[in-house]
């Protein structure tokens, strides 16, 4: 009787081993990643695992002071290394556990570089919309407008969170260079964007774009652009009005500009005629300024004032009416468009396309579209590297 009841409780014992060693086995990836970073600069690390359902995350750097991470509880995050006197090894870990396994430990080591001579530098995110105040049901347009040190063709991905929230961390709503977005609640909201380049460096609007969504008049947007971004002294220039009211039935009553704007010095208004002229006699830069009011009393000022450059006498071929580009090579693609390939006014890579219609168009990425239709039509300029 005793020997059954040992067997028995031998029997019961292996249940419970087996109930214990049973189930999924978690099985958790290396840490993804750029090896080397620059100080004070980011890149995206992630990890992966079998399953994700009832997953947690805990990643810490080793040492702490390092570096900090985006949010520490989730599968991919966002490190940005500190300032370091000289190149620094340090270790990425990650704690990953489970309802049913774990804890698994996963740790990958990195170098933080005092200097970004040699290294790929971050790429720097910046953006724009077209709009802040808006009513319910109301498209807001936005803009990627970021920069990379090694050239804006080393972006290769760009990621927006239209309801960014730093609790929830980074939500991909879209991926596009220029997407809009209908906000259909009252509130305000937050706007961020994520871009990352080549090597997987990665860098995060320092201010989020705030959206306010609202009953009631909302104001104007203030947009214009010069005839001739180079215009010759002594010779006058015109200035073209682009700026629209959103509101029903609203309408811009009122243009006032200050065609030599400084900040610190307050708005000078010079005309109050839509569509003016100036004239400048020293050959210098200038700052132009543009505030609209609507029928609503409501006012706006250029994002960023328009800057011009007066020149002794211009080089620059003017195509139509809103863009100056220093023509570099033209070419026809295999659709029979005339592709004028040049330089805009800041030395960014310009795209001209006029079809056998002669409709006009243009490129708004001075990198990546323009690489990709190149790519794709199988053009040759004789500029090398655009």
């Amino acid at each position: 009787m005793r020997n059954f009841q040992s067997i028995m409780l031998l029997v019961s014992l292996l249940t419970v081993v087996s109930c214990f060693s049973g189930g999924d086995r978690l099985i958790v990836g290396s840490i993804s990643g750029p090896a080397e970073i620059a100080e004070n600069s980011s890149a995206e690390y992630s990890v992966t695992v079998s399953d994700d359902t009832g997953i947690t995350y805990s990643w810490i750097a080793n040492p702490v002071e390092t570096g900090q991470f985006s949010a520490r509880d989730r599968s991919t995050v966002i490190f940005t290394a500190s300032e370091v006197w000289e190149d620094t090894p340090i270790d990425l870990r990650v704690v990953v556990t489970s309802d049913h396994s774990g804890p698994v430990i996963r740790e990958f080591s990195i170098v933080i570089l005092n200097s970004t001579e040699g290294v790929q530098e971050a790429p720097v995110a910046a953006a724009h919309s077209d709009m802040t105040v808006i009513n319910p049901g109301m498209t807001v347009e936005f803009c990627d407008d970021s920069t990379d040190p090694n050239g804006s063709e080393d972006i290769v991905k760009r990621e927006w969170d239209f309801d960014y929230k730093t609790v929830d961390g980074f939500t991909v709503d879209s991926e596009e260079i220029q997407p809009s977005y209908i906000y259909q609640e009252l509130g305000t909201f937050f706007v961020q964007l994520r871009v990352t380049d080549i090597s997987g460096l990665s860098d995060l609007l320092d201010q989020p774009i705030e959206i306010q969504v609202v009953n009631g008049p909302v104001p104007p947007v203030a947009a214009a652009h010069p005839e001739s971004y180079f215009p010759e002294v002594g010779h006058s220039t015109h200035f073209l009005d682009d700026s629209y009211d959103p509101n029903v039935n609203g309408a811009i009553t009122k243009w006032e500009w200050d065609f030599s704007y400084v900040e610190s010095e307050g708005f000078n208004v010079e005309s109050e005629d839509q569509y003016p002229q100036m004239t400048y006699l020293e050959i210098t830069d200038y700052s132009i300024q543009l505030r609209v009011t609507n029928s609503n009393g409501l006012t706006d000022m250029l994002d960023e004032p328009i800057l011009i450059g007066v020149v002794q006498q211009s080089n620059v071929i003017t195509w139509g009416w809103a863009w100056d580009t220093t023509v570099s090579d033209i070419a026809l693609d295999k659709d029979g468009n005339i592709l004028v390939l040049g330089e805009d006014n800041l030395n960014r890579p310009y795209l001209k396309l006029v079809n056998r219609d002669l409709e006009e168009d243009m490129f708004c990425d001075w990198g990546a579209e323009w690489h990709e239709y190149k790519r794709q039509q199988n053009l040759e300029f004789a500029t090398a590297g655009r």
